[in-house]
């Protein structure tokens, strides 16, 4: 869920209002050839379902698919078909700590390598990092006990009219391009393609909405590592963008700039994106005869308690306390989603896991945004869980029940 949602809103945006300067920022990106996926027709969407195009993801999943069947078609040993490991990391701010501790914790408890890693916004930002495996747990930490200005800072911007963002990230820019490095990209590189072939095996993909067409565009980090000719600053440049696009909260956070497009947070429009998985599954099977083993797991990164709060006096309070429940009833939908696709396809394995609600952390008086206590909890919390025998992994059903006491069936 956006961390939008937990700031003084009014507070914030009123500081703007008095701050000053000449002319309104340049957004600056990179050409990134391959990166965004063109699935989904080029015309407009806006105003249009936040639902993804299920064709959007269901080509590169079926791609996924016929890889694996290609190379692979010896691990069929139970009749159950071949096994394809899927993960997906959902929307919420500094609560991304929360998946970063699950997937340390369960690397001592055999965590497997995902054929498929999905994520959007804080999720999106920790992708590169779960798909390339666990030599690279230690930058995982990168994302806890951080404070808001270890991150951002507020900036000094034209009036609102002007404006692109409250905050640079500047600071978070390079915090990602410093886990971003040749050895990372050369291993999510082999791992989507390990005979560099062009067929598709593996990817690891973000989402992001395009500011202009209204699209929920696909970010293919995988492929186009494996796939593109550029040069190292040329792919880091483009595999932070990709993240930093995922999670750029709307007002809060600049929109990033790729292929010449200005992007936003993915959470905009949709917090998890499996829907074309299982017809990407039923094209696979149907192109190569082979029965596949689907295992999705689902890492809840968000509060999911909208607290009982009175928004006070003013334009900006009630526009803040608004977004924030337009906001939550989007990123409950998207779950929904999500469970009813699983219930759908019951020959899937499916298991869950939800970061604890913020009471629980115990975290008096917390700065906005980001702060070090819930993400140092929210990291201790995720990777105890995982560390753990038994995983306390809940199914669908145990999921959807949770978010039936939270939200009222």
């Amino acid at each position: 869920m956006l961390e939008f949602l937990r700031i003084r809103t009014g507070i914030v945006l009123s500081a703007v209002l008095g701050l000053a300067a000449c002319s309104a920022p340049e957004i600056d990106g990179p050409t990134c050839t391959g990166l965004v996926r063109d699935f989904v027709p080029a015309k407009s969407v806006v105003g249009r379902s936040s639902a993804p195009n299920v064709d959007a993801t269901a080509d590169l999943f079926a791609r996924v698919f016929e890889g694996q069947a290609a190379q692979r078609a010896d691990l069929d040993r139970d009749g159950r078909g071949i096994p394809v490991e899927i993960l997906a990391m959902t929307t919420g701010g500094q609560y991304g700590a929360f998946s970063s501790g699950v997937l340390t914790g369960w690397t001592e408890n055999g965590r497997p390598d995902f054929n498929v890693v999905t994520g959007a916004s804080a999720g999106a930002l920790i992708t590169p990092l779960a798909f390339a495996g666990s030599a690279f747990d230690a930058r995982l930490k990168s994302n806890t006990r951080i404070n808001l200005n270890d991150v951002l800072s507020l900036q000094i911007v034209p009036p609102i009219p002007l404006a692109s963002s409250v905050f640079s990230t500047k600071k978070l820019k390079r915090l990602v391009e410093s886990e971003i490095d040749e050895p990372l990209l050369d291993r999510i590189a082999k791992r989507a393609d390990p005979g560099q072939s062009g067929q598709e095996v593996n990817s690891v993909v973000v989402g992001a909405v395009n500011l202009k067409t209204g699209r929920f565009d696909i970010m293919d980090i995988g492929q186009y590592l494996a796939t593109t000719p550029d040069d190292f600053a040329t792919k880091e440049d483009c595999v932070s963008e990709a993240v930093l696009a995922s999670s750029a909260i709307p007002v809060l956070f600049p929109p990033r700039k790729i292929n010449g497009d200005l992007y936003a947070d993915a959470g905009v429009r949709q917090h998890v994106f499996l829907e074309g998985l299982a017809k990407g599954q039923q094209t696979a099977t149907q192109r190569t005869g082979q029965q596949f083993d689907v295992r999705v797991t689902l890492l809840v990164n968000g509060d999911l308690v909208v607290a009982e709060k009175d928004p006070g006096p003013g334009i900006l309070a009630l526009a803040g306390r608004n977004f924030q429940l337009v906001t939550d009833q989007g990123f409950r939908e998207s779950i929904d989603r999500t469970l009813r696709v699983v219930k759908q396809n019951p020959s899937w394995t499916f298991k869950a896991l939800v970061a604890p609600e913020l009471p629980a952390l115990n975290c008096k008086n917390p700065e906005p945004l980001f702060d070090k206590c819930i993400t140092g909890a929210l990291f201790e919390a995720g990777k105890n869980m995982t560390s753990s025998q038994p995983i306390p992994w809940l199914t669908a059903a145990e999921l959807e029940r949770k978010i039936n006491e939270i939200y009222g069936s």
